[in-house]
């Protein structure tokens, strides 16, 4: 009987202090990242800058100016109705499929990150001469 006890005992400080290990050695903000929320996002317009990097791509306009949001480009983005982002120019409209990556710092503040997943061509660009025509009408 005593022997039973000693061994349970035993074994009851041998998992609380792995329990307590373990979780000595989780990387710090692990807890912020457990809470950590993702969305799926989109966004849809005329592609403003484009780089081997980055995209921009311009989703409002109005009398003040444009609106627009600025991208990096994965290496693994998937790419709809191109055969590679190469094929896509600036003007073109695309549709930007995102992931919304939001989370509480150590510090109790909200950060988030876009992290692009799939960019969609939709259509060309029209045509330069054709933009020149419609400003002189």
């Amino acid at each position: 009987m005593n022997f039973k006890m000693i061994l349970g005992f035993f074994c009851l400080t041998l998992l609380i202090f792995n329990s307590s290990f373990l979780e000595a050695k989780e990387e710090p903000g692990a807890a912020n990242k457990k809470s950590a929320m993702a969305n799926l996002k989109s966004v849809k317009g005329q592609v403003g800058i484009l780089r081997s990097k980055y995209i921009e791509i311009e989703y409002a306009q109005d009398k003040d100016g444009a609106y627009s949001m600025v991208f990096p480009i994965p290496k693994d983005i998937e790419i709809q109705n191109k055969k590679s982002i190469d094929e896509i120019q600036q003007g073109d409209t695309v549709e930007l499929i995102y992931e919304e990556r939001t989370w509480l710092t150590e510090d109790g503040e909200e950060k988030s990150e876009a992290v692009p997943k799939k960019i969609r061509f939709v259509s060309a660009a029209p045509p330069q001469n054709q933009l020149i025509s419609e400003e002189t009408e």
